[in-house]
């Protein structure tokens, strides 16, 4: 399971305060996030019957909506 995100303006995140940044013409574009940007590969376990991540993914709950 690949999943890879990004923020737009390039420097800005949800859970900061964004207001007090001049934002110029390069900041407006798509940039990956690699903190929240990530490769996991998905087992079956059959005591569950369900698939799970060989390890848990990172907190990114600035990509959830409230």
């Amino acid at each position: 399971m690949l999943a890879a995100a990004a923020t737009f303006p390039r420097s800005s995140r949800r859970s900061e305060d964004n207001s007090a940044a001049r934002l110029k013409r390069a900041d407006l574009v798509r940039a990956p996030d690699p903190r929240c940007s990530y490769d996991r590969v998905l087992h079956y376990n059959p005591a569950t019957s369900r698939r799970e991540m060989d390890r848990p993914a990172p907190d990114c709950s600035d990509y959830k909506a409230p």
